[in-house]
């Protein structure tokens, strides 16, 4: 790690609130490490509670609490704060808990407890359920009657099998043209391993386009569940989240293990669909008194960037691979402003030829972007831009109007200050 700069320590902790950890990670080094230079540089310690104020509403809390019986740890785990910052907003609000059960208030035979946990393959959680207690309580009898239990990897099979049942969850296709579409898209997706029979994706935009995509990709494999966020900055957008089976483990794979040179065309350019509706841009934009067009992909995974060129420079469609953003650069989008982690690079494809080749072999689903490339192939031999600028400008308004809609719409959601719980803004699909 360079040496750290007091200035530059200074506003990371104090002027953008980050932690000690974040900071870590900015500089590839340990927290550790970062806490003995803000102890040499004199930078006094935030209080703990101190950095971050998270925004919740409390009919999402209630729904996610009571509704969809999720505990506080797992709800902090979807808008990543602690439990306790959940148990906090509960006691303020007035969201009561659930109640624990006592071992002086179950009253099973050894026998009946048997018959349910073996016979009847039941889990300590519905049996806590049933009888009106909770697991730990189910332990204890189980412990005290000498009842045998199952071996871990038993247990998680069943609950894990009743889970897919109870969500209707279903496993990938193995369509192998539509496994390389959602492994390009995933691009824009948060994926992780949630246990090893489920895998969790979830998608935070304020694009009805990428809502649209993300409820026909997977609302037929399990349950979506759809609510409002506010940013740090103030903007508002929906936050989509579903539980997948093992089938989909292939997404948390394909970063390493994605060849390019290894897969036939027509799953290279349903890949390069994904990766465009995702990360892409179509480009139809003034240069004097001309139009410039472009495809345009940006991306700091320079290594999956790279296969993506040599595979188009292998076909014969003429990209350009470059670097635009430095690390840690920052860059303004509206209000938002972006620090990269790692370098930003930048594929583009602007031959007119090579444009239109390219667009007969791409299956965009992003309507915004179907649209732009309608547009662009349909004007590919007019010259001058105000030929085309109404039209620019009309599609322009409309992507606009469009996307202020989605942000207003999780705004009123998200303030929604009713007392009753059933019209909570937390929505769950199949």
């Amino acid at each position: 790690m360079n040496r750290l700069n007091k200035g530059i320590l200074y506003r990371f902790y104090w002027k953008e609130e980050k932690s000690s950890k974040e900071i870590a990670k900015l500089f590839e080094t340990t927290h550790s490490t970062i806490l003995k230079y803000l102890k040499k540089y004199r930078i006094k310690i935030r209080p703990k509670g101190r950095r971050t104020k998270f925004i919740f509403s409390k009919n999402i809390i209630y729904d996610l609490y009571w509704r969809e019986r999720l505990s506080a740890i797992k709800i902090a785990k979807m808008f990543g704060c602690s439990a306790s910052c959940i148990h906090n907003f509960m006691k303020r609000n007035k969201i009561p808990r659930r109640r624990c059960g006592t071992l002086s208030k179950i009253k099973i035979t050894r026998e009946r407890l048997y018959h349910l946990y073996w016979k009847e393959n039941k889990s300590t959680v519905d049996i806590a359920k049933i009888l009106g207690t909770t697991r730990k309580t189910v332990f204890y009898h189980l412990k005290k009657y000498k009842i045998p239990l199952r071996k871990r990897l038993e247990a998680v099979s069943i609950g894990a099998h009743k889970k897919i049942m109870v969500h209707n969850r279903r496993s990938f296709s193995n369509d192998s043209n539509e496994k390389h579409y959602i492994l390009g898209i995933s691009e824009d997706f948060s994926v992780s391993k949630e246990s090893k029979w489920m895998i969790k994706v979830s998608l935070s935009t304020s694009r009805f386009a990428m809502i649209n995509i993300f409820y026909k990709l997977f609302s037929k494999f399990g349950p979506i569940w759809k609510y409002p966020v506010k940013d740090k900055v103030g903007n508002y957008h929906w936050r989509l989240v579903t539980t997948l089976d093992s089938s989909f483990h292939f997404l948390l794979k394909y970063k390493k293990h994605y060849n390019t040179e290894t897969i036939s065309k027509e799953e290279f350019f349903s890949f390069l669909s994904g990766l465009i509706d995702a990360e892409g841009s179509i480009v139809l934009s003034k240069n004097g008194k001309y139009i410039s067009r472009a495809i345009v992909i940006g991306s700091e995974n320079y290594e999956l960037l790279r296969k993506v060129y040599k595979k188009l420079r292998k076909l014969k469609f003429y990209p350009h691979l470059y670097k635009r953003k430095e690390k840690l650069q920052n860059s303004k989008i509206g209000n938002l402003e972006i620090r990269y982690n790692n370098p930003l690079w930048i594929l583009m494809v602007t031959n007119k030829k090579s444009i239109l080749k390219l667009s007969q072999k791409l299956s965009l689903r992003h309507e915004e972007k179907i649209n732009k490339l309608s547009l662009m192939i349909e004007t590919l031999s007019v010259k001058h831009w105000k030929e085309i600028e109404t039209k620019i400008e009309d599609l322009r308004n409309k992507i606009y109007i469009e996307t202020e809609q989605m942000k207003e719409k999780a705004r009123i959601a998200l303030n929604h200050s009713s007392q009753n719980f059933s019209d909570s803004p937390c929505i769950r699909e199949h």
